[in-house]
């Protein structure tokens, strides 16, 4: 938008020096205001499942700090993107103790009960974790993490563009032929290098610098479009978090039930 009022103000004064129509400066201010479409970015999953391992913490939770740093090292891992996708998922129920996280929502809170509801995982605590929407506890037991990569998930493809201060995103989902229930495309937009003082709560005093933070998130019902699923979602502008880097993670899952089926997700394209 700066950019935009900065150029604005130059052909004003070009049209106010050359003595133009006012006219032709109010066509220009319209056409400035219209959507403009950038930075076309592609994402394509593979065949097999892309494993996504959901994290759920809270800034006023003092055991959460190293299950952060701990998915934070996904970011160095080779098999990041290709066959992992970390997506961190704040919680808001200890946002009434002490402390209350700006990225928390309460629908986080509902998705990691309902995991429990359907008997996915055992409780509903922070760090929590979810590993293709099953309940995983190694990482307390420094158990190595094992996600199964199951072949013939589908084909999750992404065409993404942005449109002034917001992201449009088409996905389109061929599905295998085993799956015939209703299914709902999810988005995300993820926060990396977010840094944030706490100043009241178990984590008093404390400095986070944190990644993985779902900052946006978007669902949308996949309709059939010949062959193939597809479902549009609009994400909104994210840059008053001021991450130092940011990311997309979309995945489809059933109607009724959050485990991913399919998953893809990789950097946003910077400016």
């Amino acid at each position: 938008m700066a950019k935009i009022m900065k150029l604005f103000k130059t052909v004003r004064a070009f049209l106010t020096t050359y003595k133009l129509p006012a006219s032709a400066l109010a066509t220009f201010s319209f056409i400035l205001l219209l959507p403009v479409s950038t930075q076309a970015q592609t994402l394509i999953s593979p065949n097999y499942q892309t494993a996504m391992l959901e994290l759920y913490t809270s800034q006023g939770c003092s055991s959460c700090p190293p299950a952060e740093r701990w998915i934070s090292g996904f970011t160095d891992d080779a098999k990041f993107w290709k066959e992992i996708i970390p997506i961190n998922f704040r919680v808001d129920y200890w946002d009434y103790l002490g402390w209350e996280d700006h990225y928390s929502d309460p629908a986080f809170s509902s998705r990691q009960r309902r995991y429990q509801q359907l008997g996915h995982s055992r409780t509903v605590a922070t760090p929590g974790f979810i590993i293709n929407g099953k309940g995983w506890h190694g990482w307390f037991y420094n158990k190595p993490l094992r996600a199964e990569n199951l072949n013939n998930a589908g084909v999750i493809t992404i065409k993404l563009d942005r449109l002034d201060d917001q992201y449009h995103a088409n996905l389109t989902f061929d599905k295998p032929s085993s799956i015939n229930e209703p299914l709902v495309a999810n988005f995300a937009i993820m926060g990396f290098g977010l840094e944030d003082k706490i100043t009241r709560g178990e984590n008093r005093g404390k400095t986070f610098i944190q990644d993985f933070v779902v900052l946006t998130h978007a669902r949308g019902i996949l309709r059939s479009d010949q062959d193939l699923l597809t479902a549009d979602s609009y994400l909104p502008d994210v840059s008053k978090h001021q991450a130092k880097r940011l990311a997309i993670a979309a995945w489809v899952s059933k109607s009724a039930d959050p485990s991913p089926i399919q998953a893809v997700g990789d950097w946003l394209e910077s400016n």
